[in-house]
């Protein structure tokens, strides 16, 4: 399951889902209009695990220039939960319109086609997401695991895995077993 919850003012988060990183809810700051708090609910919503109630008000949200980037990021996300991949691409595609340069709307294109099993653009859209932004350690996390599990690529899986590693404040334990399964391998 998703955890759903990202604020767009200058950082993005993103939290791990079963073996990879995964989008979360994006908000909107700053506007104290009634806009924000449709957008509010919309996320409470959706923490609450409200799909169908929240996607009901980011549709509305979507149509509005103000808010449709966050709405349609949030429309993904919900459709990414409900294993709709079509659609979530969809989504966010739509967004990549409006932020083609947005690494956090490149690392979920990058989840949403490994899910299609288009790995090619899993990886590609991986790929820019880090170009984007190579410090965030969730985009090598789910690089490598598209390098090994979708790509049987090891050598870069454990150059991923290993660059996850250098970005966080200790190493996870988990993917320290991953690393040292690979290493033995290569």
């Amino acid at each position: 399951m998703i955890n759903c919850r990202l604020t767009l003012v200058t950082c993005f988060c993103i939290v791990m889902s079963s073996c990879a990183y995964a989008p979360k809810g994006i908000s909107l700051k700053g506007n104290a209009t009634a806009k924000l708090t449709l957008m509010e609910q919309a996320i409470e919503l959706l923490d609450q695990g409200k799909l169908e109630e929240s996607q009901v008000i980011f549709e509305d949200l979507a149509n509005k220039k103000s808010t449709k980037f966050a709405a349609l990021m949030n429309l993904g996300i919900i459709a990414t939960q409900q294993k709709n991949f079509i659609s979530a691409e969809n989504y966010f595609t739509q967004a990549y319109k409006i932020k083609p340069n947005s690494a956090v709307v490149l690392n979920n294109l990058g989840i949403v086609n490994r899910h299609l099993k288009h790995h090619q653009k899993s990886e590609d859209f991986y790929l820019q997401a880090i170009q984007q932004d190579a410090s965030n350690a969730d985009y090598w996390f789910n690089l490598g695991i598209l390098y090994e599990l979708y790509l049987g690529n090891n050598l870069k899986a454990l150059e991923s895995y290993n660059k996850y590693q250098s970005f966080l404040s200790k190493p996870d334990p988990k993917v320290n077993g991953w690393v040292k399964r690979l290493e033995n391998e290569l």
